[in-house]
């Protein structure tokens, strides 16, 4: 298409002004005797080589070159054909530049002087290059460096193939062994009650339901922007009436616990709260000696005078087996928060 063939054009003209700028008394390029090839990158230059037709069959001697004795500078023609008046002849032609008025000299080389004959249009060219009378030191010292590549390039892809980092969501790295430090903090998280599971329906659906609402209210909701949310998102994830109504309630509920209360006065303060906000922890002890990308998203963060809080909601009726888990969770999300911050950071559980 036209975009292409503009594309081929101008790269053709910058490789021909490289070719002509950097030469400095010679430039030898390749041509097609019987007249200009448009489509190649020597385009640019036809108009510099080609004589008038009218002379192309009376060229001069070249001077400090052999004498040219063929009468076609076009070395192989299929099906016998023959050169005609257009062909230029292998010799010297003086031209002109046709914008400074400088003269030049092209000289059109006699292929038949070539040092090699055309390469057979069969089988292997070069043949010559893996001969096997090659010098036996010559071989060696090629088969060593081939040997030190194989080698360099097995080592890489053996280190490619070990990952540097390994990434692991918080659920699941906190059901197994974890860093000392994380387990000693998870110790002093503590588990506090802000609603009333025992009343309340539980299962999958209620507590993403919940976890949407507190995600999503205002921290100083009323009960009508509360029950409006729950409408809304009961809809979203098909729950039941009964778990829109006791959804809408347990988050009023939460709204009332002193940890809410003082992420709102954080928030009249002009500190800094987050809701559902992502949080990294790199790790190091990967099985596999690959530090571990730890990856969580903690539901509430606010900022005290004296450090940071995070709450983490969870809506089991009994905590049960999963309390350590669940403590531990905690303690990944405060560590990550304290290396983010620089201050000190408190974490809870909040059973709504």
């Amino acid at each position: 298409n036209a975009e292409e063939a503009a594309r081929d054009a101008a790269e053709g003209v910058r490789l021909a002004y490289v070719a002509a700028t950097r030469a400095r008394d010679v430039l030898v390029v390749p041509a097609v005797g019987d007249g200009p090839y448009d489509r190649g990158w020597l385009r640019p230059l036809n108009r510099a080589l080609y004589p008038p037709v009218s002379v192309r069959q009376d060229p001069q001697p070249a001077p400090g070159v052999p004498s040219f004795a063929g009468k076609d500078t076009v070395l192989l023609r299929p099906d016998g054909q023959q050169p005609d008046d257009a062909t230029v002849r292998p010799g010297a032609y003086e031209l002109r530049d046709p914008v400074t008025g400088e003269p030049y000299t092209v000289v059109w080389w006699d292929p038949l002087l070539l040092d090699h004959a055309a390469d057979d249009g069969r089988g292997l060219r070069r043949e010559d290059l893996i001969s096997r009378d090659a010098p036996a030191d010559v071989v060696a010292a090629d088969r060593a460096a081939y040997d030190r590549w194989l080698a360099g390039r097995e080592a890489t892809r053996q280190s490619g193939a070990a990952p540097s980092l390994r990434l692991q969501t918080v659920t699941e790295y906190v059901v197994g062994p974890v860093a000392a430090h994380l387990e000693s903090r998870s110790l002093a998280v503590p588990v506090e009650d802000a609603g009333a599971p025992d009343l309340r329906p539980s299962g999958r659906r209620f507590g993403t339901l919940v976890h949407a609402l507190l995600a999503a209210v205002p921290l100083g909701a009323g009960v009508g922007e509360v029950r409006a949310l729950a409408e809304a998102h009961a809809r979203l994830l098909g729950a039941t009436d009964e778990e829109r109504a006791a959804a809408a309630v347990t988050v009023h509920r939460v709204l009332q616990h002193p940890r809410l209360a003082a992420a709102r006065d954080a928030q009249a303060a002009g500190r800094r709260v987050w809701r559902e906000m992502p949080l990294s922890l790199v790790v190091p002890d990967g099985a596999d000696g690959a530090p571990v990308l730890v990856d969580g998203q903690c539901d509430l963060a606010y900022e005290a005078e004296d450090g940071w809080v995070i709450a983490d909601f969870k809506t089991d009726v009994v905590l049960g087996a999963s309390d350590d888990a669940y403590r531990r969770q905690v303690a990944v999300y405060a560590e990550a928060l304290a290396r983010a911050t620089g201050r000190p950071v408190r974490g809870v559980l909040l059973r709504v």
